[in-house]
């Protein structure tokens, strides 16, 4: 604090002084006449100089304790030169024939401290003091009312403390000010942080009240809810009979020729009045993708008459056409329109686009010549017959100041409802969607999911895997049924590449890991065949549907001058197959033995650095030398253009990624749920309890964490010769990487580091659409060997764990992960500023759902890979959501409560 005010005090008396001892000087040399005046200016002055005297000494205790005790000295010695100066004039005053009158006049009868004016001054100070010292103590009281719990023991305190300063004011003319006024200010602060801590105290307590209070709310819920869904069941099952007795009956056979049910003929009936009494249908919506300064791409499918015709009359034909069948003849002529108003009153562009069995009825305009940045409305029609009108949105060709885009991936219909679909409907200001691959996936039915997983039904013709174009068509017509995604696809448009679930799971130039022993003839034609229809129903700018190209969703777009976005092929075109770690000799040494018989000697190390040696392989490649040189020319090229953001699309997980540390991080639960855990990883890795190829999973798994190896091979740790190559791109002066990925089902926000643990950029990848988990998927094994018993452990005890295990293994990189929620990411774009936010749905095979965001993240321009904790902000349905979903649980809550004040106990 400045002590500006004290010195001026102190120039004041000091001069006051001064000007006393001159007096004081001159008192004797006066003529008796004079003197009695002299006497009274000289009473005068003394007053001023120890008026002056009490500023100073008040002044300085309002300074800190260390500054208030040198300069409370400087008062002492002040007082002690007056009182000298006053002794001085004392004697002169005598000397000079005054007499007692004469000192009394002067106010020097005898020690300054004794008379009754010093006295009273004295006094005054005290008072002053104290006012203050009770205006802190009604400061305490108001703060003793807050917290109750310790009240009395406060105002015992504050009692005592009355006691030593009324002992102080007894004390008052025999101990210094200084000292005193110390003891209080000590005294005050002990009392504040008592205070302190009796809140801190009772907000502990206030916690575990409510912790009780919503553990037994949730117990009456379960109570009731347990009651519903057994009088549910009940009634499910009384309804169910006499729906297939209803089935059953001869009036029904008799209005469902050839063992169709009456829900098909409805849903003929439905399909026939859509189509106008006979004529073409638009039913699978209309869709824009790739959008430019200048053009978009415009999509429909029309659903030919004679199809729909067939459906009344023929079951399996009918479901063809549902299902995006070619049959139908002759073609047809699709009108098209493009407006900047609703109504359609003005026109920016129209044609009319031919369309036939050859591209499956599709309709894929590229149109061109619209103004950028500007939103537009559009729709096709046969005739009389009108689509829904769709909108889209060209982009910027100049400044671009800001964009927001969601992200998704792993849409399996099987595992349940698109609900995150439905949700980037929902989002505000959403620019356009890129969806990272599998917008469909290729299993049969009762494969993937398995039938007892299955949460969704519906899935049309083709049951079994899809290997022909017609599968393929089928299947894609399947998902556009869905009201959710037809109607993301209608408000915005999407930017597309596919991954391996469009053609084959871990789909490679030669092979997959559904082939079935397929020739390489019959793998290219698998190949082409998915390209083919992936071509018709999601367009991509350049790829056309009757000259399939099996790279040919490798591209660059631009987004203004804020984002240069690079799409690769990742599967089909040069990704060669990758490592299977059971032919490796670390899979021998581990996970076909126990752990307890695993030795950490030479043979162990030899094996692991084996395996390594052949991730890194430079014969490895995922997306090929020539995508390799037109993502680094593409990054060049952004960087001089100015543009802040680099975006790299990779589909597979792009960071290294080690596996979980999981025997090593079940002590970091609550004792509970570490038995349970510990109970749980005995029982995986047991071939009697687990299976063997879920106790060789679980072995393998739990030694890439012990000894700190990648967890997917088939990602980019499979292809690190490649990676390093792409980080070398990124690491080029100016470039500000953001690699986007998807495929693992899992949601992740990286810190993207090269092997020499340099900073090259920053990574997210989206959360499937339905598709289960890394935790969910070791979890169906285990659950599959338990049977019944799984249920009395619950995935969500065991998903904490394996989240701290991934952390534990990966601390210089890994910043977020979520392995058991569906969801999508969402990315607001500044040219200062990337902003990412997860958000996640709390249930995909529910009707109704709840949504909330789970992380979010700044990466700020020139930070080159680093990520920093942000705040949230992008709004859903004009609110921003709420941070994250609650614990299923109420024991798992109260657990890992009380583990956390346990540690903070600590």
């Amino acid at each position: 604090m400045d002590s500006g005010l004290w010195r001026q005090y102190e120039t004041e008396y000091c001069t006051k002084a001064t000007e006393l001892s001159n007096r004081v000087e001159g008192l004797a040399a006066l003529a008796p006449e004079q003197r009695r005046s002299g006497v009274r200016d000289l009473e005068a002055a003394v007053r001023e100089a120890e008026q002056l005297l009490q500023r100073m000494d008040m002044e300085a205790r309002s300074y800190s304790p260390d500054q208030a005790r040198q300069l409370l000295q400087k008062v002492k010695e002040y007082k002690a030169d007056l009182a000298a100066l006053k002794e001085k004039a004392r004697r002169g005053a005598a000397g000079a024939g005054g007499g007692p009158d004469a000192r009394a006049e002067l106010g020097l009868a005898g020690d300054y401290y004794q008379t009754s004016a010093g006295q009273r001054d004295r006094l005054l100070t005290a008072t002053d003091r104290l006012n203050k010292t009770s205006d802190r103590i009604q400061q305490g009281r108001q703060q003793l009312h807050e917290t109750e719990a310790i009240g009395a023991n406060i105002l015992a305190d504050l009692q005592r403390q009355r006691q030593q300063i009324e002992h102080a004011r007894q004390q008052a003319q025999q101990t210094d000010a200084n000292e005193l006024g110390v003891q209080i200010l000590s005294d005050l602060q002990r009392q504040r942080e008592t205070i302190l801590h009796s809140r801190d105290t009772l907000h502990t307590v206030d916690t575990h009240i409510s912790r009780s209070r919503q553990i037994l709310s949730t117990m009456s819920k379960r109570i009731l809810q347990n009651k519903l869904i057994m009088w549910g069941i009940i009634l499910l099952l009384l309804g169910a009979i006499g729906l297939v007795l209803w089935a059953n009956s001869p009036c029904i056979a008799s209005a469902s020729p050839k063992g169709v049910s009456r829900l098909r003929a409805i849903a003929s009936m439905v399909s026939k009045d859509a189509a106008d009494s006979g004529g073409p249908a638009f039913l699978h919506g209309v869709g824009s993708f790739d959008p430019l300064p200048d053009g978009v791409i415009i999509w429909t499918r029309v659903t030919p008459s004679a199809a729909i015709t067939s459906t009344s009359n023929d079951s399996r034909k009918g479901a063809q056409a549902d299902s995006g069948s070619s049959s139908g003849g002759g073609a047809i002529a699709v009108d098209w329109v493009v407006s900047e108003r609703s109504d359609f009153s003005a026109l920016a562009a129209s044609g009319s686009f031919t369309t036939d069995a050859s591209r499956d009825w599709t309709v894929a305009v590229d149109v061109t010549g619209l103004r950028p940045a500007t939103y537009f409305f559009y729709r096709f029609s046969v005739g009389k017959l009108h689509s829904v009108v769709g909108e889209t949105k060209t982009t910027a060709s100049g400044h671009l100041e800001e964009l927001t885009f969601a992200q998704v991936c792993c849409s399996n219909w099987g595992f349940g409802r698109f609900h995150v679909y439905d949700l980037a409907t929902r989002v505000d200001g959403l620019d356009f969607v890129l969806h990272c691959g599998d917008y469909i996936y290729e299993y049969g039915k009762g494969a993937y999911p398995e039938r007892r997983f299955q949460a969704r039904h519906g899935l049309r013709r083709p049951k079994h895997q899809c290997k022909t174009l017609e599968d393929f068509r089928r299947r894609y017509a399947c998902y556009r049924t869905d009201a959710a995604l037809q109607e993301l696809h209608r408000r915005v448009p999407w930017v597309c590449v596919w991954d391996d679930h469009e053609v084959a799971d871990s789909a490679s130039v030669s092979t997959s890991d559904n082939s079935d022993g397929a020739s390489r003839q019959e793998w290219e034609a698998r190949k082409r065949s998915g390209v083919q229809a992936f071509s018709e129903w999601v367009p991509v700018r350049g790829l056309q549907p009757g000259a399939p190209d099996l790279a040919g969703c490798h591209r660059t777009l631009h987004f203004g001058d804020l984002i240069t976005l690079m799409l690769v092929e990742n599967r089909l075109a040069a990704r060669t197959p990758p490592l299977d770690p059971s032919t490796t000799t670390f899979y021998k040494q581990t996970a076909l033995k126990h752990p307890s018989e695993w030795e950490d000697g030479g043979a162990m190390q030899a094996a692991k650095e084996e395996f390594l040696a052949q991730l890194a392989h430079p014969r490895r490649q995922m997306i090929g030398a020539q995508q390799v040189a037109d993502v680094r020319q593409a990054v060049q090229d952004s960087v001089a253009a100015g543009r802040p953001w680099q975006v790299f699309l990779s589909q597979t997980v792009f960071s290294p990624l080690r596996a979980p540390k999981l025997g090593e991080t079940v002590g970091l639960q609550h004792r509970l749920l570490a038995w349970i855990c510990r109970k749980a990883l005995k029982t995986a890795v047991s071939e009697k309890r687990a299976g063997a190829e879920g106790a060789h999973m679980a072995r393998m798994y739990l030694a890439f964490g012990r000894y700190n190896l990648p967890m997917n091979p088939g990602a980019y740790d499979g292809y690190q010769a490649e990676r390093a190559e792409l980080m070398e791109a990124f690491s080029m002066p100016g470039c500000n990487a953001v690699v986007l990925a998807g495929d693992s089902h899992n949601a992740w926000a990286h810190e993207l580091l090269d092997a020499r643990g340099r900073r090259v950029g920053v990574e997210f990848d989206a959360p499937a659409v339905t598709s289960p988990g890394f935790a969910e998927d070791i979890y169906s094994r285990f659950q599959r060997q338990v049977g019944r018993l799984a249920k009395l452990f619950p995935l969500y005890l065991f998903t904490p764990w394996v989240e701290d295990s991934l952390q534990a293994a990966n601390p210089a990189s890994l910043r977020f992960c979520n392995l058991n929620q569906r969801g999508l990411v969402l990315h607001h774009v500044t040219h200062g500023r990337w902003h990412t936010e997860f958000h996640f749905v709390n249930s995909v095979t529910e009707k109704e759902y709840r949504n909330y965001v789970g992380a979010a993240f700044n990466v700020e321009q020139g930070q080159r890979g680093m990520l920093h904790k942000a705040f949230r902000y992008l709004t859903v349905d004009h609110e921003i959501p709420k941070r994250e979903q609650s614990k299923r649980s109420a024991f798992l809550r109260l657990l890992r409560g009380t583990r956390s004040i346990d540690k903070q106990q600590k």
